[in-house]
């Protein structure tokens, strides 16, 4: 199938799952949806192919960060770069294309200490993705809607706002998923856990960070608002044992989706991030009557 056909036949897939019972993959208390995503990630695993851009200067692109506190960037980059079963060499095969950069490379290249000036660092990416649509067909099909990055550093938002398709229409995932600086959208871009990693030799000792958008947060977080801080304490003791038990049944159940592997495991952090970009470019897609 050409790839827009095959992105309207997963939508209509996932849209009519069968009911998913007692999948001894999957816990469904921390899903939305578990019969949803479980035929959503199957499908991931069967259809997607994703290309990667070969232009980019390092470090800036192509050269992943594996430590530190934005090493989800990096982890993301090195381990889809040696997939086999999600990248594409043929581009018009792919359903997604990837800009290989990292915010953290692009802060450290780019930034002048204490000038407070990030505008070099969104030109820079913006006259990046400018000549991938003057060189290649790919972008303009759909002014980068079906074109994604990854990005941990808390600038990574900023540096998509000096290219208005690149801000607006292309999926980002990010670390600093704020909505009220009216970068990240909801529904259409990813949050990106942040994750501090000490040993890249073993990463999946370090984790943390926000889950990923097919998960129930009910099941596992209590959400307080800002202005309810103070009654915190009240809170948290208002909450039964029976409540308490079940919300830390699955926060233990949580785990094995938010560990990076070296050699990434199914529903492990590596595809769950890949896996909202996958239903982010899937809800794109129009059905036609």
């Amino acid at each position: 199938m050409a790839p827009e056909e095959a992105l309207r036949y997963a939508k209509k897939e996932i849209m009519a799952a069968e009911p998913v019972v007692d999948d001894p993959d999957l816990y469904a208390p921390l899903f939305k949806n578990v019969s949803q995503f479980k035929r959503s990630y199957e499908l991931m695993e069967r259809i997607l192919k994703v290309y990667i851009y070969q232009d980019g200067r390092r470090p800036i692109f192509h050269t992943p960060p594996l430590g530190g506190i934005y090493a989800s960037e990096g982890w993301f980059m090195k381990l889809l770069k040696e997939s086999r079963r999600f990248v594409a060499a043929d581009a018009a095969k792919a359903h997604l294309f990837y800009l290989p950069y990292s915010s953290q490379h692009l802060r450290v290249s780019l930034y002048v200490p204490d000038s407070h000036n990030l505008r070099p660092l969104a030109t820079y990416l913006r006259d990046f993705v400018k000549g991938l649509a003057t060189k290649y067909p790919f972008w303009n099909r759909t002014r980068g809607a079906d074109h994604f990055l990854v990005a941990c550093h808390d600038w990574g938002a900023y540096t998509t706002t000096a290219h208005g398709d690149l801000r607006r229409n292309s999926i980002k995932a990010l670390c600093n998923a704020d909505r009220s600086e009216g970068i990240f959208t909801p529904g259409k871009d990813v949050s990106l856990p942040e994750t501090t990693i000490r040993t890249p030799r073993r990463p999946l000792r370090y984790v943390g960070g926000l889950p990923v958008e097919v998960l129930d947060w009910r099941s596992f977080a209590v959400v307080v608002a800002e202005k309810d801080i103070p009654d915190l304490k009240k809170i948290l003791q208002g909450i039964s044992l029976r409540k308490y038990v079940a919300m830390h049944g699955c926060v233990k159940r949580l785990q094995r989706h938010f560990l990076w592997h070296a050699r990434p495991l199914r529903y492990d952090l590596f595809h769950m991030i890949l896996h909202s970009v996958w239903l982010s470019r899937v809800n794109q897609v129009e059905l036609h009557e």
